[in-house]
């Protein structure tokens, strides 16, 4: 393409939640890639050089990090110092309980329109994998509300019998 892809995060908690500091609540993904933050001329996109994978990547491996509070400008400086781990623990609780209460729970209960079957199959395949995460998260330390995880498991369990309708 001639110019950078156009990106929108469609999970938003009805506009109250940013998953990472690059993740608005508007559904604006922040990277240079695409255009919607200032970079270096080599980090922009390139008409001649850039693609569709270099975006998805790029969202992979500098948005979905362990320790996005780090993501927000001048807060890297704090990496490593107790006080910067305090900060990253507190983002990372609220994240990890958006995460339960709008990724998964509220895509179960109104799911997006048109990708119903793929976002009831996903969370089915994935229930014990989700599930698991959610207890690695708890033995970390994660303060979670008890009530997401409570309605977490309500509507997994509700998977149990819906049927697949197509699986590769």
């Amino acid at each position: 393409p001639t110019n950078s892809p156009q990106v929108n995060l469609e999970t938003t908690g009805n506009a109250s939640v940013r998953f990472n500091p690059n993740l608005y609540n508007s559904g604006k993904v922040c990277l240079s890639l695409l255009g919607t933050w200032s970079g270096a001329e080599n980090e922009k996109w390139n008409k001649d050089t850039s693609t569709l994978l270099q975006v998805f990547v790029s969202i992979q491996s500098l948005i979905f990090v362990e320790e996005p509070y780090f993501n927000e400008p001048g807060y890297e400086s704090n990496r490593g110092t107790d006080y910067g781990n305090q900060q990253n623990k507190i983002y990372n609780d609220n994240i990890r309980n958006r995460n339960i209460q709008w990724a998964i729970v509220d895509q179960l209960k109104n799911p997006s329109e048109g990708f119903e079957d793929v976002i009831y199959s996903h969370f089915k395949l994935k229930k014990d994998e989700i599930l698991q995460q959610v207890e690695d998260w708890k033995d970390d330390g994660t303060d979670l509300t008890k009530s997401y995880i409570d309605e977490l498991i309500i509507e997994l369990d509700k998977l149990d019998n819906y049927e697949i309708k197509y699986e590769d």
